[in-house]
């Protein structure tokens, strides 16, 4: 028997672990939800569900291309995104009995609350006239199918419509609404509601999923693509979806920019937060869980990696439960909340078996370093250099400062940091 576990108990659901597919288009149809379940996602959560009005008018002539640019090195998506094409009734006549031959809970992600079609030109409406024209009783109706359906909860991606909300009452604005958004939607089910919040200012976050909590959501997914745009050099052109400046940028680059708000978010509320955008590898999981999590999403990781990604994470899960002693991922369930370290006198040092000679350590100290010793010494950066003699780096240990700005670009990994446990 293991003695470690990686099991999560979510909703009374439980989960063989803490790795969820995010929505996303691995998720835009039955087959490839079974096919992430079957690959190690713990859940997985649909892409978004459609109205059949924006089916059948928006998506005649099929999808926008080009949608999506993908910077490998840097573990990013730069995507011009939408809602799926299936709609609640493809999920419950069709896809959603596919999906749960996976063996794990499937989550709707659901658009509740007004959906309207693209625009044609730059105007888009106010949250007044879009809630005015709102009658919630088909997607209530939408609500209860997939329920009977087997979903096992839904996630509501939330946004101020198009993203228009660029001041702070607007934002506040669009978050009162909400209000109405959840009771009409308990109203309809018995299911748990999870909240994705996508604003754009993480100032709000805390203030947000708190009243969130007091609406009566279920939980709080946090994590969404940051706005970003993709601009055509050749044509002089910025590639959108609509004739606004809207785009997603998914990926690594914003990983910690989102764990700050899980961070604070999980102190302020006592639902099961959800973290989310890019997740690559075991120890961003375990960052989550440590920040307060209950599971992490993610998306942009096995759309440039492949499926294989999350047996991946899960083992790297796995290892360090197995290196640092946890039996369970309770244990490390927020503590990171406990404690704040600052570290001193942190040395580099070479493994000079390793050790290849590039000497990007070289080039990356002499720029990154705070010269601690320049008012008595002058400026002694790099501290790291390959010796000429031997081809192999060598660290200066009196002058280095123990930035791990050498230790984070060496390609071979012959770089350690004493006094900082590996991760």
């Amino acid at each position: 028997m293991a003695d470690f576990d990686l099991s999560v108990n979510v909703f009374g659901y439980k989960l063989k672990n803490p790795l969820m597919l995010a929505s996303c288009e691995l998720g835009n149809s039955g087959v490839r939800c079974k096919q992430a379940a079957e690959a190690g996602a713990g859940a997985v959560v649909t892409k978004v569900i459609s109205r059949e009005e924006v089916v059948r008018k928006e998506y005649a002539s099929g999808p926008l291309s080009p949608r999506t640019y993908v910077v490998r090195n840097m573990g990013t998506l730069v995507q011009v995104s939408g809602v799926g094409f299936l709609t609640a009734r493809d999920w419950c006549e069709r896809e959603l009995e596919i999906a749960k031959e996976g063996g794990v809970p499937i989550v709707a992600n659901f658009k509740a609350g007004p959906q309207r079609l693209r625009p044609a030109d730059e105007h888009l409406p106010t949250f007044g006239r879009l809630y005015a024209e709102h009658d919630p009783k088909v997607w209530q109706r939408e609500l209860k199918e997939l329920e009977e359906a087997g979903v096992a909860w839904f996630e509501f991606p939330e946004g101020p419509p198009e993203r228009t909300a660029y001041n702070a009452r607007l934002r506040a604005e669009y978050i009162d609404r909400l209000e109405k958004i959840i009771y009409w939607a308990k109203e309809a089910v018995s299911v748990p509601i999870v909240i994705k919040l996508a604003y754009r200012y993480p100032a709000d976050m805390v203030e947000s999923a708190m009243k969130v909590e007091e609406f009566g959501a279920d939980g709080l997914t946090l994590g969404q693509g940051n706005e970003g745009i993709k601009i055509d050099i050749n044509r002089g052109t910025l590639v959108g979806a609509v004739p606004t400046a809207r785009m997603n940028v998914n990926g690594r680059e914003g990983f910690h920019l989102w764990l700050k708000i899980i961070y604070d978010v999980a102190q302020n509320v006592k639902i099961p937060v959800f973290g989310c955008h890019g997740v690559w590898s075991g120890s961003d999981v375990i960052e989550h869980i440590m920040a307060g999590t209950v599971c992490s999403q993610m998306a942009t990781c096995p759309i440039i990696e492949g499926l294989g990604a999350f047996q991946r994470i899960n083992n790297e899960i796995r290892d360090f439960m197995i290196r640092k002693g946890y039996k369970t991922l309770i244990e490390m369930r927020g503590i990171a909340h406990k404690n704040i370290e600052a570290k001193y006198g942190l040395k580099a040092s070479v493994v000079e078996d390793l050790c290849n000679g590039c000497g990007l350590c070289e080039i990356v100290c002499a720029n990154n370093t705070m010269a601690f010793e320049q008012s008595t010494k002058g400026l002694q950066a790099p501290y790291i250099r390959v010796d000429s003699s031997t081809g192999k780096a060598k660290v200066n240990q009196e002058l280095c400062e123990g930035c791990g700005a050498c230790r984070s670009i060496c390609p071979p990994r012959a770089i350690v940091i004493q006094g900082w446990d590996p991760v």
